[in-house]
């Protein structure tokens, strides 16, 4: 139970394990299917970046050819999700520059395995990556879309007005603060669910000798009871939240505020408590649904057509993927041009917020979410301790929510 791997990881290091990307889809399919609180993204990237890499060890390609296999694999797979294919090219190459800011090339991959020089010149190949995996994500929009027109929450599109002042770009700033404290709330809650985790397994394994399963066992089944309960009292916490937008803003002045601040509340807690006791799952739709309600809740004080998309963005700045998810909320809100600029501040100040608290980085210091005492070389993948975790805001963020360093798969 758990993820092996995550998506950043494949786009890390354009590599995919396809026996890891079986268990990994396999238990997200059970997860998203019995209603977590959690996104698809996940067991999209790791059955598009196993199935490439299976067909290259097949054929016996090089590892360059791979390499690009999985990068247009990754951007075909989540192409066909978003309203736009653009959108699944944007997000992988967002990931890239997270994962290996001074190793973008393909050619940089391969030599980097092959401990060939670093500071080997190499020509630039970002518009063959972007041909390459703007072809898959057309092609999977376009099949998709063909068989299920109306079928696909994520790609749906939803008008809430394009009304538009200068004022708004002030407006922003607040939000993002609200925003960035929202996603605050939700890093600090997974770093604290996933000590529980690592803390219990640990005594009972030392202290009670029980065998691993157990709390491999005990921790996602909880996760599971918990949620259960909230969505009990809440259906709209069933599942990634985003087959509810329309309803929600077409009923927004029938919702009190308090509602709304409550559901994004429990929604985050119940994402964060999901993911940190190993459900497998990813957090980018979850928070977009986080960031709807708190935008919602604002709607009484701010244009609905300013709060939504504002909040919408900026609670998900802890997955580095700004413009793809700027573009993504414009798309899906059917925005015009003037309107994506406040996007933008919210989003920018959200992630102040968030890096300027130093809670980030106090996560990396303390290891929440990092260290696995109960993780060793008999498991099926070995965790890799990251001691340098504390050097940077993006990467304690990056450790916050994947956890490890990716190089080799990371998790449980």
């Amino acid at each position: 139970v758990g993820t092996f791997r995550t998506m950043y990881h494949d786009a890390m290091d354009l590599k995919g394990y396809p026996a890891q990307a079986l268990f990994s889809v396999f238990a997200c399919f059970v997860c998203l299917a019995t209603g977590a609180p959690l996104g698809p993204e996940m067991a999209l990237g790791a059955i598009a970046s196993g199935l490439a890499s299976f067909v290259a060890e097949k054929l016996n390609v090089n590892r360059r050819t791979e390499a690009a296999w999985v990068f247009s694999s990754m951007a075909g797979s989540l192409g066909g999700l978003f309203p736009s294919p653009i959108l699944g090219v944007t997000l992988v190459h967002e990931l890239s520059v997270a994962g290996r800011p001074n190793g973008m090339t393909l050619d940089a991959i391969v030599s980097k395995e092959n401990m060939e020089s670093e500071k080997r010149v190499v020509d630039h190949d970002f518009m063959e990556q972007v041909t390459l995996a703007g072809t898959a994500a057309i092609t999977a929009h376009l099949v998709l879309h063909s068989l299920l027109p109306k079928n696909i929450p994520f790609g749906n599109v939803i008008e809430i007005g394009n009304d538009y002042h200068t004022w708004h770009l002030a407006a922003a700033i607040p939000l993002g603060i609200v925003c960035g404290l929202v996603a605050s709330l939700a890093l600090i809650l997974l770093g604290v669910f996933r000590t529980i985790r690592a803390k219990v397994c640990q005594v009972l394994e030392e202290k009670l000798g029980a065998p691993k399963w157990i709390g491999r066992v005990l921790f996602p089944t909880l996760a599971g009871t918990l949620h259960g309960l909230l969505a009990i009292s809440n259906p709209y916490l069933v599942g990634s939240g985003i087959p509810f937008v329309a309803h929600l803003i077409q009923n927004r002045e029938s919702i009190k505020v308090g509602s709304l601040v409550l559901m994004a509340l429990c929604k985050a807690v119940s994402m964060s408590l999901s993911l940190g006791f190993g459900l497998v799952g990813g957090p980018l739709f979850p928070m977009v649904f986080v960031g709807l309600c708190v935008g919602l809740a604002f709607s009484s004080i701010f244009p609905v057509s300013l709060a939504v998309p504002c909040c919408a963005c900026a609670t998900v700045i802890f997955v580095p993927i700004p413009f793809t998810l700027v573009l993504y909320v414009a798309m899906a809100l059917s925005l015009t041009v003037p309107q994506i600029t406040p996007i933008f501040i919210a989003t920018f100040v959200s992630y102040t917020v968030v890096g300027g608290l130093g809670i980030v980085r106090r996560l990396g210091e303390h290891r929440l979410g990092v260290s696995h005492p109960e993780f060793d070389g008999d498991d099926l993948i070995s965790f890799e301790d990251n001691a340098r975790s504390d050097q940077s805001v993006l990467r304690g963020i990056r450790q916050a929510i994947f956890g490890g360093n990716g190089s080799n798969g990371d998790e449980e």
